[in-house]
Parts: C-alpha cells; sequence; structure tokens
C-alpha cells in the first residue's frame, strides 16, 4: 500500500531500557550497552525512514517484574530498588506491553523518533 506521500508505511518498535540512561555501573552495565545501540538505531533509523512514510520508535522500560533479575542471580531486586522507583513498585510484562500496542495503533500515527518512558517517572 502506497501511502499520501508515496512510501510503503509500517511501523518498529523497539524495546529499550532505562538501563541505557542509567548506564547501571556494577549491576547490569553488559545489559546496558547494548540498549544504548538500539537507542541510537532508533532515533537514526527513524529519521531515515520518515520519508518513507515509516515510523521507527521504541521504549525505555524501568525496572520490571519478569525472571531477567532472578536468571542474572539478582532475585528480588526490583523489591530492593523499589524505595528509588517513584511508584514504590516494579513493573509488569502487561504494562510494557499495552505500551507497545499503543505506539503500534493509529493513535500513535504521528509519533516517530521517540522512546515512550515505561517507568514509574524514574
Amino acid at each position: 500500500m502506497t501511502t499520501a506521500h508515496g512510501g510503503t508505511g509500517g511501523f518498529i518498535v523497539d524495546v529499550s531500557s532505562t538501563a541505557s540512561l542509567f548506564r547501571s555501573p556494577g549491576e547490569y552495565v553488559d545489559h546496558a550497552a547494548p540498549k544504548g545501540a538500539v537507542d541510537t538505531m532508533t532515533l537514526g533509523l527513524a529519521r531515515e525512514v520518515a520519508v518513507e512514510d515509516a515510523r521507527v520508535k521504541g521504549l525505555w522500560p524501568g525496572s520490571m517484574e519478569t525472571d531477567m533479575h532472578a536468571s542474572g542471580c539478582q532475585s528480588g531486586r526490583v523489591e530492593r530498588l523499589a524505595s528509588a522507583i517513584p511508584m514504590q513498585r516494579g513493573g509488569q510484562p502487561a504494562e510494557v506491553a499495552e505500551a507497545i500496542a499503543w505506539l503500534c495503533s493509529n493513535s500513535a500515527s504521528f509519533v516517530t523518533g521517540a522512546l515512550l518512558h515505561v517507568s514509574s517517572g524514574r
């Protein structure tokens, strides 16, 4: 399908992490570094393909209640850091999924080159 500007449209949603913002020294620097690359790719690619009506956007999940911490030998990390999280709790995977669904929807049709914080304001 050709869009109003002659492009083919479509979208990409990248999932990064607030670790790329905080750099996560001493805990998850190995996780933060590639997420920084995802941020760069998201923002750069968005500018490259915008003329084709393609949208590239992403999100920064904060501390989430997932198995990632347990698999990294840091079970209980989210609870330990809760006092530093504005909402005093970790996020749920469903909350990230809802944000991705919005970024994929027509309601976000004018959003590109943006990274959405899904991080309780942190």
